[in-house]
């Protein structure tokens, strides 16, 4: 069961300070398996009865992703910069 849907005020982002953050939140109860998968599948994020997710007006930048481990292969999973380099600290590339 839903018990509030909201959206915070912008602030300032706190990972990147030009940026302008804003956050989408759902408190909730009682939900099914099934329901909570499909927030999840949508990009929310919870912790305890708080469902929430990034809604910045201007910024996609920390969106969840999700990947299913399952089918994860380290082959061609390299970071890498702009420029075609290995970032620092690449898991796959110890």
């Amino acid at each position: 069961m839903e018990l509030a849907r909201f959206r915070t005020q912008p602030y300032t982002c706190p990972y990147l300070p030009y940026e302008t953050a804003s956050l989408d939140y759902r408190i909730a109860e009682d939900m099914s398996a099934e329901a909570y998968h499909e927030l999840l599948r949508r990009g929310w994020r919870r912790f305890g009865f708080d469902f929430f997710r990034p809604a910045c007006p201007r910024c996609v930048k920390c969106r969840s992703l999700r990947i299913d481990v399952q089918e994860l292969s380290p082959q061609g999973l390299a970071a890498t910069s702009p420029s075609g380099g290995l970032l620092p600290g690449n898991v796959f590339d110890r």
